[in-house]
């Protein structure tokens, strides 16, 4: 009670504990309030609770009575026990129990930011990190999704701190400790394809602390080897359950087929031609599926096409670029159903999108500033060499906002520099008071 009594009185520390007061409770409300069901059976939330309720009876995925690996299995593994809970007790849905989750994934998003922040930036910038985050419009409407944003989100700033923490400045971490960073990041890269950036991650905090490539051998071979503790039998399952080795999941060829294609625009292709195009042959074909057959076909003609078509692949990615990071106006949509279930009237909906775009605009622009103009910016090498190259995976594929979900809590920690720096010259400003008048000369005078 001392320390807490201590902290409290601390005027840094309040107003850090009222910035997580404030996230928790903007999330929380809107789980209650948006949470509902959903309309298809065939989404992605769907299909991700299908996932989590097939292992929750200790099962893998189906789907039309066949064993598949189209989606990422991380998101329904951590959805499983509470997929459980919700058959077991009966007092609480699967869906509202994974709003609950996102609550508290989201609340540990603003925390893992902020001392990001801290640390790479300064002991100024962790406060408005934690606001900047705690007020994050886009974030807290997906809260109500289940979909793996939000975890995803969280395992990236918060194994990016891990990192920083356990090789900073050249410290040897013990072995065991980065075997278990490294099984954090196996279940990052089963959550989404680019959880494997984060493979790296300790040899960028080494290159950024100790300016040298020296060493990072040691960490990162460990940091690998743990991984493969959780990606190599779910590798295994796939060769034997569906006919292919393949490490994530599937869908990664459907990626692929939508953005490399005559008719490809950079975004996803809900057209009869596009849906067949890419999808037939799939696991969410019912007539004709065979899902071995489609990922090596289906990825095989992606690639040829896209070396075949150099000039049209930088137009594409130009685009891809571009609806990746635009805005954030997917955001209340996705929360909505995907649109099939209005929370709003027309009116107070644009505001909402309004607010997340406002959001998603002042992070770019003080983020930005933030690279440009602050060498601690520029320093944080772990955080923007992820951002950019988080963005650069979805060259390989299509583009959707929600793919920019875990690239902005990294512009935060920018932005939140470009925030500390404003505030220091206002400060020097302040204190230096004006310029003293000289005294006037005898010629002056006369």
């Amino acid at each position: 009670m001392d320390l807490a009594a201590r902290t409290w009185k601390d005027r840094r520390n309040r107003s850090f504990a009222i910035a997580l007061v404030v996230a928790f409770g903007l999330r929380l409300a809107w789980a209650v309030f948006a949470t509902g069901p959903i309309s298809s059976e065939l989404s992605d939330p769907a299909q991700y609770l299908s996932y989590a309720e097939r292992f929750s009876t200790l099962d893998t995925p189906e789907l039309y009575g066949r064993a598949t690996a189209f989606l990422p299995p991380g998101y329904p593994l951590f959805l499983a026990p509470l997929s459980f809970l919700a058959r077991n007790s009966g007092w609480i849905s699967v869906n509202f129990a994974a709003s609950l989750a996102n609550v508290a994934l989201g609340t540990a998003t603003v925390v893992f930011t902020a001392l990001l922040a801290d640390r790479w930036i300064s002991p100024a910038a962790r406060n408005p990190a934690a606001w900047i985050m705690a007020l994050a419009a886009g974030h807290v409407y997906y809260t109500s999704v289940v979909l793996s944003e939000t975890l995803f989100a969280a395992l990236t700033t918060g194994l990016l701190l891990a990192a920083t923490v356990l090789v900073w400045q050249g410290r040897e971490a013990r072995i065991r400790w980065l075997v278990l960073f490294g099984a954090v990041v196996g279940f990052s890269l089963l959550v989404r394809t680019p959880g494997a950036l984060l493979l790296v991650a300790p040899a960028l905090v080494l290159r950024a602390t100790t300016g040298s490539w020296r060493g990072v051998l040691r960490p990162t071979g460990w940091v690998l080897l743990g991984s493969l503790v959780l990606v190599a039998p779910w590798t295994i399952r796939n060769a034997v359950e569906v006919g292919v080795a393949v490490p994530i999941s599937t869908n990664n060829a459907a990626f692929l087929c939508t953005g490399h294609n005559d008719l490809a625009t950079g975004r996803f292709d809900a057209t009869p031609e596009g849906l067949e195009y890419c999808f037939g042959g799939s696991a969410y074909d019912q007539e004709d599926a065979d899902e071995a057959r489609w990922y090596r076909s289906t990825s095989s003609r992606a690639i040829s096409w896209a070396l075949r078509h150099p000039v049209d692949e930088v137009r594409l990615t130009l685009w891809k670029t571009y609806d990746t990071m635009a805005d954030d106006r997917e955001a209340l949509s996705d929360a909505e159903d995907f649109g099939n279930r209005s929370l709003f009237d027309e009116r107070v909906r644009g505001i909402y999108v309004t607010l997340a775009n406002a959001w998603h605009w002042a992070v770019l622009s003080f983020g930005l500033a933030g690279l440009v103009w602050l060498r601690a910016c520029r320093r944080a090498l772990p955080l923007w060499v992820t951002a950019l190259l988080s963005l650069v995976a979805v060259w390989g594929g299509l583009a959707l906002t929600r793919y920019h979900h875990s690239i902005m809590p990294l512009l935060v920690v920018f932005a939140a520099g470009t925030v500390a720096a404003l505030r220091a010259v206002r400060d020097d400003a302040r204190f230096a008071g004006p310029e003293p008048l000289e005294p006037p000369t005898a010629g002056a005078a006369t």
